[in-house]
């Protein structure tokens, strides 16, 4: 028995893969954010970078480790002090159907 591998079968198996690494899934939505006022700092002062992580480990479309926490990352990156100018992002390594890993990641200014 022989395996077809004409354009017909290679043009479908090429938007298989495709389709499979585009897919958009919501992370999370906030229901209510606060910013809190510091007071000011001056520029003389150095601001050490700040990089907190929290992550999941997924294989095929399981998670297999806890999965990410934004506190956890956001307590990692802060430690025991304070954090100016945050990014949060949400950043997501995948290989379709083998497994990957995806993180919350907080960035900012620690002091």
């Amino acid at each position: 028995m022989s395996v077809a591998t004409g354009p017909r079968v290679r043009l479908l198996l090429g938007v298989l893969v495709l389709a499979c690494g585009c897919v958009d899934v919501e992370v999370a939505r906030f229901a209510h954010l606060r910013a809190a006022s510091a007071p000011h700092q001056p520029a003389s002062l150095p601001a050490s970078a700040a990089v907190g992580r929290s992550c999941v480990t997924v294989v095929g479309i399981v998670p297999v480790t806890g999965l990410p926490n934004l506190g956890a990352a956001l307590a990692a990156a802060a430690g025991n002090g304070t954090l100016r100018d945050v990014v949060v992002r949400y950043e997501l390594r995948y290989v379709p159907l083998l497994g990957g890993r995806g993180c919350y990641v907080v960035e900012g200014r620690g002091k």
